[in-house]
């Protein structure tokens, strides 16, 4: 029986856009190809939200990654993929961010007024990661910080 193929989740609790997220993606990707080397290419998927950016990595297939703010007072929805019933060929996973260890809520103690939201709203952030693969999957998922 073949050994699951990789499929890694790195999450940074800041949001980081347009060069750095691109740079955060180029770091997490080599880590991933140092640990997990292989013939097959490494694809990428990258989602931003309130304090968090996540890549996805894997050498299985075409990847996905949607990082949302739960409640819809945000103005972010879970993607229709989180509804759907995972067809032949296609994996998903979910995880709540605030679950991880290392990564802290929103609303913490770096607060950002912007992230408030209306009061009483679900704050928690989802990840959904979808994989086109038939393949057995190992999924895992790493904090990667900076001071």
């Amino acid at each position: 029986m073949p050994s699951p193929v990789p499929v890694e989740v790195f999450l940074i609790g800041r949001t980081l856009r347009g060069t750095l997220g691109e740079a955060f993606r180029a770091e997490v990707v080599a880590l991933f190809e140092n640990e997990h080397p292989g013939e097959a290419p490494v694809h990428t998927a990258l989602s931003r939200t309130v304090e968090l950016t996540v890549v996805a990595v894997t050498r299985a297939g075409a990847i996905s990654v949607d990082a949302v703010i739960a409640d819809p007072a945000f103005g972010q929805r879970m993607p229709v993929a989180a509804t759907t019933a995972p067809g032949a060929g296609r994996q998903l996973f979910e995880v709540v961010a605030e679950s991880v260890e290392g990564i802290r809520p929103v609303g913490g103690p770096q607060r950002i007024p912007s992230a408030d939201g209306p009061a009483g709203a679900d704050r928690s952030r989802r990840i959904l990661v979808s994989v086109e693969s038939a393949e057995s999957l190992a999924f895992a998922v790493r904090v990667v910080s900076r001071d």
